[in-house]
């Protein structure tokens, strides 16, 4: 009686809160991830090397499970939206980026006039691309501390999808990450202007 009781508990979860390693790093399965996207876990080693090398920060400064390191990694998915939505070349079809190794799964659709950020989708839609990383990749990418070819390059970064979707994806993100230097760029020639 009490297995059926148990059984009937968890059928009647419902499945739209889908839980990923920021609230509970035992919900999540790598295993899965690395076998839907063939070498996914090679960005974790690629991301160990770059920690020690010193391109990224060092491990264990900032937490990576609980609320405040999910609403750091929503928070940067949230920016990169917002440079998606103000490079209007850059609205491609949507895609989908998981950070590893917690498994938090982000959407970016565009609209006619904007790109909505939907942080902790339940995964990518059919067909869609998607871009496997590490949240300090992608806060690198938006200080520009690294260029988009050069996470790619180093394994930092791994698109998958159809090769037109993959290439659309990568113009996308490399046309936002052009505005944010461009915008940094104008930032540092004002406050020079400014005599600051």
């Amino acid at each position: 009686m009490r297995s059926i009781l148990a059984l009937a508990a968890l059928w009647s979860v419902p499945t739209d809160g889908v839980a990923c390693g920021y609230e509970d790093p035992t919900a999540i399965s790598l295993g899965v991830l690395n076998w839907s996207y063939p070498e996914a876990l090679h960005v974790r080693t690629a991301v160990w090397q770059a920690e020690n090398a010193g391109l990224l920060p060092p491990r264990g400064k900032a937490p990576t499970t609980g609320a405040l390191a999910f609403y750091r990694a929503a928070a940067s998915m949230s920016r990169l939206g917002g440079l998606l939505e103000a490079e209007a070349e850059s609205r491609a079809a949507g895609f989908s980026i998981v950070l590893i190794p917690q498994v938090l799964w982000t959407r970016f659709v565009p609209d006619s006039d904007r790109v909505s950020v939907m942080t902790h989708a339940p995964g990518p839609l059919a067909g869609e691309a998607v871009v496997v990383t590490n949240e300090k990749v992608v806060r690198a990418l938006l200080d520009r501390r690294l260029a988009l070819r050069d996470a790619e390059a180093q394994g930092l970064l791994r698109i998958y999808g159809e090769e037109a979707t993959q290439a659309a994806v990568r113009e996308t993100l490399t046309l936002a990450m052009r505005s944010t230097a461009e915008a940094a760029r104008s930032h540092a020639g004002a406050a020079l202007r400014e005599g600051r």
